[in-house]
């Protein structure tokens, strides 16, 4: 036969001049080839059935689904349960509440009051005929004289006290099923007492406690701060990152220039005091570490004597003292010092300081005899003169006050504040005002930690400005969302000593590291460049130190 066949297939190809090929060509059979240009015969037909494996009737067999797949469902199926569903497929024992079963005829001797079920209802009585005690409605043999039937113990639901034989229907009320939580093994007729499983968190110091809750699923979660580096109330304990506080160093020292009212982690590193570092001067604070910057904040110390009494009193004299030359002291009493009454002999007009030396010879014996004449008698009574006043001191002489020599110039200042410009995305849904001064003190801690040395200080840091954008977060899922641009300038104190590239260290750090140390999701971050700022008169690197702005942004 298959040379026969080959000769079919070669008169077909020298006929058409296609080449012939046997295969199924049925293209609804399962191996249909779309090659074969001449059946075989060995078509086989396609399988249908239900192919979902979850389905009761699923039949691993079909290759191509029927739409007849019975999903399975649980249920009781014994007809006599009170719980019986007829649309269920898969009978569960379990799930059947059985009926108590039970006598219901309340006349017989086992008569139970909560059946449910007629069961078999036994009368006791003598059934010895010939006996008197003969009962023709008992249908139980007992003695002649009165045996009772029913439950006799105790402790069952249809417990009979005055039964004296126990017949076996002696019922057990509880929860029956072994999945509910209250499940007694020891009921055999069910109460409708049963408690349903609700697995959840029951713990009520957790998130996410629910009280009507009674299995703990092991879901709870415990909110809190998870990150032990650069946060103050880091909790171990905690499942859920939330509330983290970030660790603001800084100077706590009302008194010094860089003191930070929002410090939670002092650090007198941080403490800068200006004040005037030079010892000659007035005002020379021995407790300054930065000196002012302009030579008009030290006062020259002009000494000179301060007593407005003295010979040569120097109204501008900032410092001295009041003893008197040459005993230490810088006041002269002498020079000017005479007899200052006009009608002295020896008056001196140039006197400022009355040294008790005026002569008042004759002047007194003249006022004398004038008037004793008038007392004894011999004239008319000549009333006493009185004596001219005293005509006021003359002014002071000049006084020649050589300008003392000027104080050396102050030291140089030791550094310089430097002012850094650079822009953040952050999530706008995430910006609020404890936020926004979380950021504030998340920067200059972020920038103290990365700094070279301990000498490098961002006390001072602003929020600027603030602009609202678009900007793409997820391109692969197409989302967008509300995004904050935030200005912030960044006001630095660098000493002479230190070399720090204030703008390379915010480039390099990633956005990771930057939502981790300032508390909020930073989406994108710009430096401008040192042209570009508002005032960087400091450069990117500290006044004295040396060292070069950041690269590109």
């Amino acid at each position: 036969p298959e040379l026969g066949v080959l000769s079919i297939l070669g008169a077909l190809e020298a006929a058409t001049g296609v080449p012939a090929s046997l295969g199924c060509t049925d293209p609804a059979a399962s191996n249909y080839d779309s090659s074969a240009t001449v059946s075989d015969g060995k078509c086989e037909p396609v399988a249908y059935g239900c192919t979902d494996s979850l389905a009761e009737n699923y039949d691993e067999t079909a290759e191509i689904e029927d739409q007849t797949c019975q999903l399975i469902h649980y249920g009781c199926l014994l007809t006599n349960a009170l719980n019986y569903d007829q649309s269920a497929n898969v009978n569960e024992p379990a799930l059947c509440d059985m009926p108590i079963v039970g006598c219901m005829d309340s006349s017989a001797d086992n008569y139970v009051a909560r059946a449910q079920a007629p069961g078999v209802c036994r009368f006791k009585g003598c059934l010895d005929s010939t006996s008197p005690a003969y009962d023709s409605t008992a249908d139980l043999p007992s003695t002649c004289t009165a045996e009772l039937t029913g439950c006799t113990q105790s402790g069952a639901f249809n417990y009979v006290p005055s039964a004296n034989t126990d017949d076996g229907s002696c019922a057990f009320l509880g929860c029956i099923h072994s999945v509910m939580l209250n499940f007694d093994s020891n009921a055999n007729f069910n109460d409708d007492s049963c408690i349903y499983p609700f697995p959840a968190c029951t713990d009520p110091v957790a998130d996410n406690f629910v009280p009507s809750a009674n299995v703990d699923d092991g879901t709870c979660a415990y909110p809190g701060c998870m990150f032990p580096d650069g946060f103050i109330n880091y909790d171990s304990t905690a499942t859920v990152n939330r509330g983290c506080i970030p660790v603001i160093r800084g100077c706590e020292d009302t008194a010094a220039g860089t003191y930070n009212s929002l410090v939670n982690t002092p650090d007198d590193s941080y403490c800068i005091f200006v004040g005037c570092l030079v010892p000659e001067a007035l005002n020379y604070d021995s407790s300054a570490t930065v000196s002012c910057f302009n030579a008009e904040c030290c006062i020259p110390a002009i000494f000179g004597c301060m007593d407005v009494n003295a010979c040569n009193y120097n109204s501008v004299a900032t410092t001295g003292n009041q003893a008197p030359m040459p005993d230490g002291g810088l006041c002269d009493y002498r020079s000017c010092a005479g007899c200052t009454d006009p009608r002295a002999n020896n008056y001196e007009s140039l006197a400022r300081i009355d040294d008790d030396s005026c002569d008042l010879e004759g002047v007194g014996s003249s006022i004398g005899s004038s008037i004793g004449s008038s007392i004894d008698g011999s004239g008319p009574a000549i009333p006493s003169p009185s004596l001219p006043p005293s005509p006021p001191l003359p002014p002071p002489p000049p006084v020649e006050i050589s300008p003392p020599p000027s104080p050396p110039n102050p030291p140089s200042p030791p550094g310089a504040f430097i002012e850094v410009t650079w822009e953040l995305g952050i999530a706008l849904a995430e910006f609020d005002s404890t936020k926004r001064l979380n950021m504030r003190n998340g920067i200059a801690n972020f920038l103290n930690e990365r700094a070279s040395t301990d000498a490098f200080t961002a006390s001072f840091v602003q929020i600027d400005d603030e602009s609202i954008e678009e900007f793409e977060t997820d391109a692969r899922r197409g989302r967008r969302r509300l995004a904050a641009a935030i200005r912030v300038t960044t006001r630095i104190f660098v000493p002479n000593s230190v070399t720090v590239d204030i703008r390379s260290i915010i480039r390099n750090a990633s956005l990771a590291d930057l939502t981790a140390a300032l508390g909020i999701d930073v989406l994108s971050v710009a430096v401008a460049d040192a042209g570009d700022d508002d005032d960087d008169s400091g450069g990117d690197s500290g006044g004295g130190g040396g060292g070069g702005g950041g690269g590109g942004g």
